[in-house]
């Protein structure tokens, strides 16, 4: 019933090196947030920041740098709404498919501006000795649909 925006391509960004910061943010729509009030399905997003996992991970989970991002998902945060600290729901499923976004933040005068850019898709979660996300690098997703034809762009580097 309600119209979309499509994100447009200067929302996108290419980002080759994670910074070791709190400023990466995993948004989606996990099943846990799933209920049925009424006879309708309700969902509702979940939202991670998140960060950069060291690269003993990436060498023991076997993934390459230039084609992934995985960040650490384990332990501790803060709830926003409440600003209390507890242990993070790590029931992820449906996350699979959200985004992963780069924060920025700039100062303008004594309040701070903040904008998104989407660097990847996640793919997948792991429990094992590292808990974790992983996601795709959305640039070489765009670089294949270039590739084809199916868009032109140029991306920005971080």
């Amino acid at each position: 019933r309600k119209a979309y925006k499509f994100l447009p391509l200067s929302k996108f960004r290419a980002h080759r090196n994670l910074l070791d910061a709190a400023q990466y943010c995993v948004i989606g729509f996990p099943e846990r947030n799933q209920k049925i009030e009424d006879g309708i399905l309700r969902t509702g997003a979940s939202f991670y920041f998140v960060q950069p996992s060291k690269d003993k991970v990436y060498d023991y989970y076997g993934f390459d740098k230039k084609g992934c991002f995985i960040l650490d998902f384990k332990g501790k945060g803060t709830d926003f709404k409440t600003g209390e600290v507890h242990n993070i729901n790590t029931d992820v499923h449906g996350m699979s498919g959200c985004g992963l976004w780069l924060v920025l933040l700039e100062k303008v005068g004594d309040s701070y501006i903040t904008d998104f850019r989407l660097i990847g898709i996640m793919t997948e979660f792991r429990k094992g000795k590292f808990h974790c996300l992983i996601g795709n690098r959305i640039e070489l997703i765009l670089h294949q649909l270039q590739k084809v034809g199916l868009i032109k762009f140029r991306f920005r580097e971080a």
